[in-house]
């Protein structure tokens, strides 16, 4: 399939029509950051809830300056209002980033109003891109990677706040094609996210996943089965170190499969998986950096 060959949004005053599916935080914050920089013509869709307060009163954006603290009307469609985008031009690009479980239904949802060269792109942490192709294709399929340079919470319905500041130095969002081709599609397509924070186009979009997910293991679920929060959780001997344990079996299995792994948090991954390996470490869990 021809990708976007330069021709994101060509159709109409060169802008791309862009659609977000399920978007709450990381995506939330993406998606108004995009439409208020007025490259992308953009809708969401998601819960009810959310989508009314959107609707009411935008998606209220909060960071660490002044300048940051803004209020960006955006479109937002119910699920049950989505037959009217057959009504609307096509969909360049559709960003997914509900649950996994839902992943299959939402692109399939979604497949009959993409234009002859759109694309769905996963935003999700977990490894969705064979699920997302499933049902639109391996020709429309790129992933995006949200690493650990932003980090935002949606804290009540259309608002969004930032946890601390942009660093420049730090890769945000790592747009990947499956392939491993960096393509013009997937450079256009971070050049896009780079309006919300840093990215870039990878050829590692495997590795990348598994780094992401590395990070998770030892992080979001033993907070949830624990109920600490971050600090608390990495102070903690005993549980310290069940985080070393998953992180350093996350990244054992990603070798065997043949992913090339970044940096777990600030370790690299072969440190990591020796401290599991090893005698009982004194040093804590990464940070998600």
């Amino acid at each position: 399939m021809q990708g976007f060959g330069g021709q994101i949004g060509a159709r109409c005053d060169d802008t791309a029509f862009i659609i977000a599916i399920g978007a709450d935080d990381v995506e939330g914050r993406g998606r108004a950051e995009i439409d208020d920089d007025q490259r992308a013509l953009v809708r969401r869709m998601g819960r009810n809830r959310i989508d009314e307060a959107i609707r009411a009163n935008g998606m209220n954006l909060y960071g660490m300056t002044e300048a940051e603290r803004k209020t960006v009307k955006v479109p937002a469609i119910h699920l049950t209002e989505v037959q009217q985008l057959a009504r609307q031009r096509p969909i360049d690009i559709a960003l997914v980033s509900v649950k996994s479980y839902d992943t299959i239904w939402a692109c399939q949802m979604i497949r009959q109003y993409l234009a002859p060269d759109g694309i769905v792109a996963s935003m999700q942490n977990c490894v969705n891109e064979e699920r997302v192709a499933s049902a639109v294709g391996w020709g429309r399929t790129l992933g995006i990677i949200v690493g650990g340079g932003v980090g935002v919470d949606l804290y009540e319905p259309g608002h969004i706040r930032r946890g601390y500041a942009k660093r420049p130095n730090v890769t945000s969002f790592y747009v990947g094609e499956p392939s491993g081709m960096i393509t013009k599609r997937s450079r256009e397509l971070a050049t896009i996210m780079n309006d919300v924070d840093t990215a870039k186009a990878t050829d590692n979009l495997w590795g990348e996943r598994w780094t992401k997910l590395c990070v998770n293991a030892m992080r979001n679920g033993v907070s949830a089965a624990t109920g600490m929060g971050g600090n608390a959780r990495d102070r903690h001997d005993a549980v310290r170190r069940v985080c070393i344990a998953l992180g350093g079996e996350s990244v054992r299995v990603g070798q065997k499969l043949g992913y090339k792994l970044g940096s777990i948090g600030a370790l690299p991954p072969e440190s990591l998986a020796r401290a599991m390996e090893g005698p009982e470490p004194s040093g804590r869990a990464p940070r998600n950096t």
